[in-house]
């Protein structure tokens, strides 16, 4: 909360109405259906538009110790209340850009994980969703949650 220091300074609307900011983790399970190329998408409720996004988490799971799973996992931002699986991928922002090791998506197989991203990214424009979209890319059903760190008012 902001305070007045001294006497010599203006008072501004900030100082006497201070404004609420309110910290929250949206959460959403993607259950991966079992077969190659199987797809599945999970989008957060809307959110305000002005909203920090601070963080990312996602964490992969396995159905039985024995399973070898993996597949595509796309993080976007959009508007859309149920977007397909195409439309996520085409059409929404990309929250974590890959482009850097030249993917569009985080393609992972193997055990059990977690990916942390922190940033502190501003989205003002429009009221905003956050999405995580996965194609499989074995036989076998597996499980994506992910963790949206935002900061909003």
């Amino acid at each position: 909360m902001a305070k007045l220091v001294s006497t010599d300074q203006r008072i501004v609307t900030g100082v006497t109405y201070p404004k609420s900011v309110y910290s929250r983790v949206l959460c959403v399970h993607c259950i991966v259906p079992a077969g190659m190329g199987e797809s599945v998408v999970d989008v957060t409720p809307v959110v305000g538009n002005n909203v920090y996004l601070l963080g990312v988490d996602l964490w992969a799971y396995r159905r039985a110790v024995a399973d070898w799973v993996g597949g595509f996992i796309w993080v976007r931002s959009g508007s859309e209340a149920n977007p397909s699986v195409s439309e996520v991928v085409s059409q929404w922002q990309q929250i974590i850009d890959m482009s850097a090791v030249g993917k569009q998506a985080i393609y992972w197989n193997g055990e059990d994980q977690h990916w942390g991203f922190r940033f502190c990214r501003l989205y003002g424009e429009a009221e905003r969703r956050f999405a995580v979209a996965v194609q499989n890319g074995y036989a076998v059903a597996w499980d994506l949650f992910a963790a949206f760190t935002i900061s909003e008012g």
